[in-house]
């Protein structure tokens, strides 16, 4: 799992904006940072104000998407005996 600080460099977002938009303290900021996992309310926040992925942000709690173009095992059409 990569750290919060290289997920917002990632999104070219600071700490700072994190803090900022989001209305909390910098000790909170800094908890994420140091590795304490945050809210749901604050990464699904964070998801829609920043656009970075949820999954990226709690991986614990969601999984990430399916890689396009690829198929779920139980989506694939079963084989016909002639």
């Amino acid at each position: 799992m990569a750290d919060f600080d290289s997920i917002l460099a990632a999104h070219n977002v600071t700490p700072n904006d994190v803090r900022i938009s989001l209305g909390i303290t910098a000790q909170a900021v800094s908890k994420w940072r140091c590795g304490y996992p945050m809210s749901v309310k604050s990464a699904l926040e964070i998801e829609r104000k920043f656009h970075i992925p949820r999954h990226e942000l709690r991986p614990d709690i969601w999984e990430p998407p399916p890689a396009k173009g690829r198929r779920h095992a139980a989506a694939e059409p079963e084989e016909q005996s002639a």
